[in-house]
């Protein structure tokens, strides 16, 4: 087996085993972002946009929890 095809094999295995760390790396994005532009949008958590943000930055938590829990599987 040549080099490139040592390479590409890895890189496939890489790519397969690190969906799910994507995933998990783009939620933790995803909600720290909300948690930023909650700040930066200066909204009390009595307003709609804040209580949006801040519903959305909790889903975005609780698919990280239900990530973790699947991988741990």
């Amino acid at each position: 087996m040549g080099f490139v095809a040592v390479a590409c094999r890895f890189r496939e295995c890489a790519i397969h085993d690190s969906a799910s760390n994507r995933r998990e790396a783009n939620l933790r994005y995803v909600r720290d972002m909300l948690a930023q532009l909650k700040l930066v949008s200066n909204v009390q958590n009595n307003s709609l946009l804040g209580y949006l943000l801040e519903m959305a930055r909790l889903e975005a938590e609780h698919q990280i929890s239900l990530s973790t829990t699947r991988s741990e599987k």
